[in-house]
């Protein structure tokens, strides 16, 4: 029969009471330069990179995300601040809506994280046209790691979140703001003579911005002459 001789050694193995999941802010989560408008539906106030260990698929019960004012948690989003709230795994959402959230939204996505793999879930909301953020025209949505019911799979016992260092996952600022418009002369014509009985002359060139938070449409435009001037003249006034 044949001998065996020497020795083989395996790789050592943690073994641990139950897996972990760590939390932390998706790189393409909105950054602090996003405005959103009053009134706007369904914007992204935060994505959230939830990450399994490799010990054992992750089964998410519940996560609660918290909702503030400007920076710092010391002034929470009031009632009729934010509206809709939902988590969306990709096109997917998970759990249900939060219609009336009051400075927190409580999800059950029931999701399971297989081991060492990541899911991304953005936290959606409505902000109504009645918004008023008291403390500054921002707000910020935080994970907050001691509120989630998180439960290994193969161990079947309460997994720990981890988030890198902090208590919390802390969204950035987002400004909120009503739409705007600047008019601003373009080009103005060169003060001087204007003959008599012509046609298509430009009396004035205005140019309108709209800012950042959301488009405007101009609906109506009202003009004003100055000076020693009647109705008949001019005529055909046109815009374009």
């Amino acid at each position: 029969a044949a001998s065996v001789t020497g020795t083989a050694t395996g790789n050592k193995h943690t073994v641990s009471a139950s897996g972990t999941i760590t939390a932390a802010l998706n790189g393409l989560s909105p950054s602090s330069s996003t405005v959103y408008a009053n009134g706007q539906t369904g914007v992204v106030l935060a994505k959230y990179d939830l990450t399994a260990a490799s010990g054992e698929d992750i089964l998410v019960s519940s996560l609660q995300f918290d909702f503030y004012e400007a920076t710092g948690q010391g002034d929470a989003t009031d009632s009729g601040d934010i509206a809709n709230a939902k988590l969306m795994n990709g096109t997917t959402q998970v759990g249900s809506t939060v219609a009336s959230p009051t400075g927190t939204a409580t999800f059950s996505p029931n999701l399971t994280v297989q081991a060492g793999k990541s899911v991304t879930l953005s936290l959606v909301v409505d902000i109504p046209s009645g918004a008023v953020f008291t403390t500054a025209t921002q707000v910020h949505a935080d994970f907050d790691s001691s509120e989630q019911s998180v439960t290994g799979q193969a161990s079947g016992a309460t997994a720990s979140v981890l988030t890198n260092g902090s208590t919390d996952v802390v969204g950035n600022n987002l400004t909120v703001t009503t739409g705007t418009l600047t008019t601003s002369l373009v080009q103005p014509p060169v003060t001087g003579n204007v003959i008599k009985a012509g046609t298509g002359v430009d009396l004035l060139k205005i140019l309108f911005t709209a800012g950042v938070a959301e488009t405007v449409r101009v609906t109506s435009v009202k003009f004003t002459v100055a000076g020693d001037v009647s109705a008949s003249d001019a005529t055909n006034l046109t815009a374009t």
